[in-house]
C-alpha cells in the first residue's frame, strides 16, 4: 500500500505539470503522507516486541503531596523529566505534568502544595509492549508513565520514559 501511494503521489506530480500545479502539490502531499505510514509501519514493528520492563527504569524519582509546586520543579528539572509522579507513603496517587505546575503564577508556587494539583491517574504494567505505552503517553500528553506490578497496582516498581522507548526503538533499528 506504501508502495503504490507514493507511485501514485508521483504520477499526480507529474500530471500536475501537463494538465493542473494544484495536482502538484497533491501529489506531495500523498508522497509524503505515504512515507510517512511506511515509516508508522517501521516503528509498530520494532516496538511491538519489547516490552515495558525491557526498557524501564527501576530507580523512580517521586515526589511527595505535601511538596510545594517550587520543590516539585525543582526535582522535574534536577531529574530531567517534565513530569512527576506523586507517591504518599509509597502508594501512588498520580502523575503532576509541568504543563499544570507552569499555568500557576510563579509567586504563587511556594505556597501550593501537589495534591492542591490535579493528578493523572495512568499507568502501565511491566509485560505489557511499550508501543500500547508509547500510544498512551501521547494520548495523555505525558513524557514518563509509572511502571505497576499487576499483584499490587498501587506500588510502583519502575518508570518508563518517553526517551527510553525512542532509546529501545533505536537500538532495535540498528539490529
Amino acid at each position: 500500500a506504501v508502495y503504490l501511494g507514493k507511485i501514485f503521489g508521483i504520477a499526480m506530480v507529474l500530471i500536475g505539470f501537463v494538465y493542473n500545479f494544484f495536482l502538484i502539490l497533491v501529489g506531495v502531499f500523498v508522497y509524503i503522507g505515504a512515507s510517512e505510514e511506511a515509516e508508522q509501519t517501521i516503528i509498530s514493528t520494532t516496538l511491538a516486541g519489547i516490552r515495558v520492563k525491557d526498557v524501564m527504569r527501576s530507580e523512580i524519582g517521586s515526589v511527595n503531596p505535601q511538596q510545594t509546586l517550587t520543590e516539585t520543579l525543582e526535582m522535574m528539572f534536577n531529574n530531567r523529566y517534565h513530569d512527576a509522579l506523586v507517591e504518599k507513603e509509597g502508594v501512588f496517587q498520580g502523575i503532576v505534568t509541568w504543563n499544570e505546575l507552569m499555568k500557576v503564577k510563579p509567586e504563587e508556587r511556594s505556597a501550593l502544595r501537589v495534591e492542591q494539583m490535579p493528578l493523572k491517574n495512568i499507568l502501565v504494567y511491566e509485560d505489557e509492549s511499550i508501543l500500547e505505552a508509547n500510544k498512551l503517553m501521547i494520548k495523555e500528553r505525558i513524557d514518563l508513565i509509572p511502571v505497576v506490578d499487576k499483584q499490587t497496582p498501587s506500588k510502583i516498581v519502575g518508570v518508563l520514559t518517553s526517551e527510553a522507548i525512542a532509546n529501545a526503538y533505536e537500538k532495535s533499528k540498528g539490529k
